[in-house]
């Protein structure tokens, strides 16, 4: 399992951005699929599957968060938090 997180959200840059952009022509599809998919995730996990030495699926998880429930039940929906 390949576990990616985008470092540069939190101010960390990590060199791939400039790398990717340099080499887009040459970019693999599972590649361009996977950064698409990072790029529309707001909370969740991006699993990279791999089969003798080849990715052969991507896995996206997105997660909804919650603010905690009311006396009444009701909960109130966070966007972006």
């Amino acid at each position: 399992m390949l576990i990616v997180s985008n470092l540069s959200s939190i101010g960390m840059n990590t060199g791939i951005e400039n790398h990717i952009a340099i080499n887009a022509e040459a970019e693999p599809l599972w590649l361009t699929t996977l950064k698409r998919q990072v790029k529309a995730l707001k909370f969740g996990a991006v699993q990279v599957i791999v089969h003798e030495a080849q990715v052969v699926q991507i896995e996206t998880t997105e997660r909804v968060r919650f603010e905690p429930t009311a006396r009444d039940g009701s909960s109130k929906f966070k966007p972006g938090r």
